[in-house]
């Protein structure tokens, strides 16, 4: 609940810090000869569930032990601003990521995961495959996203992004959270701020940077369903790290400009 909020809030929150991030070729020395996971540095979940390929987890890594506890700081930051549900993707990170939100927030928070919020993957590129259990309804389903992944172009992820978000409910009056890859937030920005604008090809290959690990940027919707850049901030992770590390690029990502 936001006190006196009219609009509905939502804020777009990067996933946390997944292993894949800090160790990008991970899997060649955390897996041993039969298989078994041995992390290798203190910074490595101590265990993973297991998977039938060791390649699976590269596709869809996890959070890493700083990601899994800066999440639940942030989530514990939420205690002026608290949410009423929370989306996130179908991937590890993101679910991760929402998990420990939750385990922060001081109150009970609902928590959906939409598979429709799953990320772009080029044309021809592997795709993880997800077998999360929902029990809810959601926009897409599981065996859809898992058959259109790698098959989609830019356009239609765009597209994709932007028919999900249209259909999930955000209250009036009310903080809803979506925890997403980088490509997904500014597939939203493009389609509700931006007019559609996409990025260039050079813009889009700082994307990563643009919109760091756990950063969140935060909207109000109208009742006509307009959406515009709120003044809102909620609580950094100023105690916690380097407050420059998770903050957007907000400027750059409403009104890309320059190409770099």
């Amino acid at each position: 609940m936001v006190g006196f909020l009219e609009d509905a809030r939502i804020v777009l929150i990067r996933r946390g810090e997944s292993v894949s991030d800090v160790f990008p070729e991970w899997t060649k020395s955390a897996f041993n000869a039969n298989g078994d996971y041995v992390p290798f540095d203190l910074n490595m979940p101590s265990t993973i569930r297991k998977r039938e390929r060791i390649e699976d987890f590269l596709l869809d890594p996890p959070l890493t032990n700083i990601g899994s506890h800066l999440s639940r700081q942030l989530g514990l930051s939420m205690i002026h601003e608290v949410p009423t549900v929370i989306y996130t993707s179908p991937q590890l990170a993101s679910i991760q990521t929402g998990r420990k939100l939750l385990e922060g927030i001081p109150v009970g928070v609902g928590w959906n995961i939409e598979p429709g919020l799953a990320s772009y993957f080029p044309v021809g590129t592997e795709c993880p495959k997800f077998d999360v259990k929902l029990k809810k309804d959601t926009v897409l389903k599981i065996p859809y996203i898992n058959a259109i992944l790698g098959k989609e172009t830019l356009e239609e992820f765009q597209r994709r992004i932007a028919h999900v978000i249209s259909k999930l409910d955000f209250p009036l009056g009310e903080s809803t959270i979506v925890v997403a890859e980088a490509c997904v937030i500014d597939a939203i920005i493009q389609s509700f701020i931006r007019n559609g604008k996409a990025l260039t090809q050079r813009q889009m290959a700082s994307l990563e940077k643009r919109i760091p690990c756990l950063s969140m940027m935060h909207f109000d919707v109208k009742d006509n369903g307009k959406w515009r850049m709120s003044a809102a901030s909620l609580p950094g992770l100023l105690s916690e790290c380097d407050p420059i590390r998770n903050i957007p690029d907000v400027n750059f990502l409403v009104r890309p400009i320059f190409d770099y």
